[in-house]
């Protein structure tokens, strides 16, 4: 269960751990009863990383949990990269929560400059009750990059029976490098990653070959 990749420490765990708020210590809770089940037994000042299905799964720390702010929303926004501007549809969306547009703008155009211009960019904004926020980006979809490799404006409708285009297994690994980079993937393998972008070309009707002819 991951015993040699315990990363994350707790200072003085079991002294604090009556002090955590509610949702926290049940969150932690499940954690301890999940140890026990399994007959793991971590030290008192060590919670493990767990690997499940090539992902690892790692706890926050005792001081990020109970110095964690309490948010107002979360907007989920898709933007072109680079493009983030004042007016709609960023200015309603975000502005709306009395978050500064023009800093929330910066900081999107600068973490997604690396991308083509027309790359559609996911963005979730964690907005704080003081007005503060916290910006995480995902790069372009998976589909996006597929097409884009394989020169399609769209799957072909019937995968299976029609195909829309070939890829390589050099295409899948150069996506994977960019996908690994996403917040939700960065525990992820390249071959776990690599797996399921294949999953996902062949429901697009792409084949995905070792190499093309």
């Amino acid at each position: 269960m991951g015993q040699n990749k315990l990363k994350i420490h707790f200072e003085h765990l079991w002294a604090n751990f009556a002090k955590l708020p509610v949702p926290a210590y049940r969150s932690l809770s499940a954690i301890f009863f999940f140890t026990e089940a399994v007959g793991y037994h971590p030290p008192s000042t060590v919670l493990p990383c767990f690997s499940y299905q090539g992902i690892q799964l790692q706890m926050a720390s005792l001081k990020e949990i109970l110095n964690r702010r309490p948010v107002a929303a979360t907007v989920r926004l898709t933007i072109p990269a680079g493009g983030a501007r004042p007016g709609p549809p960023v200015g309603p969306a975000v502005g709306q929560y009395k978050v500064n547009l023009m800093a929330f703008c910066k900081d999107f155009n600068a973490r997604t400059q690396k991308y083509k211009p027309d790359a559609p960019i996911s963005a979730t904004v964690t907005v704080f009750k003081d007005n503060t926020f916290e910006l995480s980006v995902r790069s372009p979809s998976v589909t996006w990059y597929l097409k884009k490799a394989a020169g399609i404006e769209s799957g072909s409708g019937r995968a299976g029976h029609v195909v829309a285009s070939t890829l390589t297994l050099k295409h899948i690994y150069e996506i994977a490098k960019v996908k690994q980079a996403d917040p939700y993937c960065q525990y992820m393998s390249l071959e776990a990653i690599s797996k399921s972008i294949i999953g996902t070309a062949n429901s697009m009707g792409i084949k995905v070959e070792k190499e093309l002819d």
